[in-house]
């Protein structure tokens, strides 16, 4: 079975900060979905964008993995949504770790879960699906992050 290819939604600054976590683990999207460009070739890292999020749908969830670039902190609720309406259809998110940050081999890291560069996770800490923990966030052991949760960068949430 082939790789499934990565479709990143947005291409915003969160969706830049995303990139380079998946550069850094050496993943790439194939394309962007973005309701603000055109279909074709962008300026958007030389990624092509297939159109918006209706274009994904034409696509077997089997066939792809999702990334919610979609930052939360102007829109919580899109962010959510989108993220809630392609589970829905049965399409599955990447979970993005950045390699320089710690998260315990007892934490819990949910689907579509973004860790970025600095952070901390401890152990029997739980970050629920689609969360991000913002740069150099740290989560102290035993402590519940729930699902579409926004942690901002610089954040210490104790155990």
């Amino acid at each position: 079975m082939a790789e499934p290819n990565i479709i990143l939604l947005g291409s915003g600054g969160h969706a830049v900060v995303l990139l380079d976590v998946m550069r850094s683990i050496g993943t790439m999207p194939t394309c962007i979905a973005d309701p603000g460009r055109e279909r074709g070739p962008t300026d958007f890292y030389n990624l092509p964008c297939i159109g918006d999020d209706t274009a994904v749908f034409d696509r077997n969830p089997a066939d792809v993995i999702l990334v919610n670039g979609i930052g939360s902190i102007s829109r919580p609720r899109q962010r959510r949504a989108v993220y809630e309406r392609f589970r829905e259809r049965g399409y599955h998110f990447l979970k993005l770790v950045h390699p320089a940050a710690y998260v315990s081999e007892f934490a819990e890291v949910g689907d579509g879960a973004q860790i970025m560069a600095g952070c901390v996770i401890q152990p029997h800490a739980m970050v629920g699906e689609n969360a991000i923990i913002n740069t150099r966030a740290s989560i102290d052991h035993h402590s519940i992050i729930g699902a579409h949760t926004h942690i901002a960068p610089g954040v210490t949430v104790c155990g």
